[in-house]
């Protein structure tokens, strides 16, 4: 299935999570739950490109100390 963008500035479900790097079904989860910002076009769930860029850069992220730590206590 094709990636859609509305004028540039919507994107759908499948465009919105490649700019993160993420999964359809983990974005939808994060809608499901009120995490990420969305807007409703009818049906369709969309995102403002601005708010989730905003979105993303505010996500917290893991040190790569912490990350080291964590691959060691999984035994990985």
């Amino acid at each position: 299935m094709k990636r859609r963008t509305f004028n540039g500035e919507l994107l759908d479900v499948r465009a919105a999570s490649t700019r993160w790097a993420g999964r359809n079904g983990s974005l939808r989860g994060f809608v499901a739950r009120g995490l990420v910002p969305y807007r409703k076009l009818g049906s369709r769930v969309v995102f403002r490109r601005s708010e989730h860029e905003q979105w993303i850069e505010n996500l917290p992220s893991v040190s790569l100390k912490d990350a080291e730590l964590n691959r060691k206590a999984r035994g990985s």
